[in-house]
């Protein structure tokens, strides 16, 4: 099983590098390139999940909506990109909820910082996807977290896929740093030892963005985006797919690994 999640999110990278770009262009620039993605997506009959900030669906709902009616599932990244308060979960949730009329099951935490279980309990949730059992540099260790998915009470984690050794983490920045066989290879290596296969990505990858933010993000940063990001996501698809790998929501498939969670 292929599951692929989205933080969609207004693209606010540059204020961590000192650079004041306007709300209105962090949210044009995501949904540049959510409408791009959605092209692949439709393409090759893949669903997906796409945890979502409050503060994007109240500016962009024709988006949200035109993800939901493609059968998408909407969860939760909670009110903004910014930092999150405890209120902010349940409060997230509900929003989500009432603007929306469907059900919010999953959360992911911004930026893939640690968040209490027993928080998203409380606040209706039923699985997560917080925690990266990885060691990024300057951002989080997590090394010694499961790497599997795993069941607590009432609450299940799946975390985003690593490889089996040396827990290479195969995120979106690992996708444009990698050279792409490479990339490839871990990917199916990892879906032969898990049966699944759990990346995430952002929208914002497959905008196209202004030049003059450029000298302010790191070289890494810069590898892709826009059409360029499009292209070689599409060639990851065609290198990846075979007839029995099938693209899934992480709701549904959880519903068939854990039975009816709702």
């Amino acid at each position: 099983m292929l599951l692929l999640s989205f933080d969609l999110e207004e693209f606010d990278l540059p204020l961590e590098y000192g650079y004041t770009i306007p709300l209105s262009d962090q949210l044009a620039i995501t949904t540049e390139g959510l409408q791009r993605l959605l092209e692949t997506l439709s393409k090759y009959e893949i669903k997906a999940t796409f945890y979502t900030t409050v503060r994007y669906a109240a500016h962009r709902p024709q988006w949200v909506n035109r993800l939901i009616q493609e059968k998408h599932e909407l969860a939760s990244h909670g009110l903004h990109h910014g930092k999150l308060h405890p209120a902010d979960v349940a409060l997230s949730r509900e929003k989500l909820s009432t603007y929306f009329g469907v059900p919010i099951y999953g959360f992911r935490m911004p930026r893939m910082q640690s968040i209490d279980e027993r928080l998203l309990i409380q606040s209706g949730y039923r699985y997560h996807s917080s925690v990266h059992p990885t060691w990024i540099p300057g951002r989080y260790c997590h090394i010694s977290a499961p790497r599997q998915i795993t069941r607590h009470e009432q609450l299940i984690h799946i975390p985003p896929s690593v490889s089996r050794h040396w827990r290479i983490p195969l995120f979106w920045l690992s996708f444009h740093l990698l050279p792409e066989k490479t990339y490839t290879r871990l990917c199916k290596q990892t879906l032969e030892t898990d049966g699944y296969l759990h990346l995430y990505f952002h929208p914002w990858e497959w905008g196209s963005w202004p030049k003059k933010l450029y000298k302010h993000l790191p070289l890494y940063l810069r590898v892709e985006n826009g059409y360029q990001m499009k292209n070689k996501f599409d060639r990851w698809i065609e290198q990846i797919r075979t007839p029995t790998l099938y693209g899934s929501t992480t709701i549904d498939w959880l519903q068939k690994q854990w039975g009816n969670i709702s």
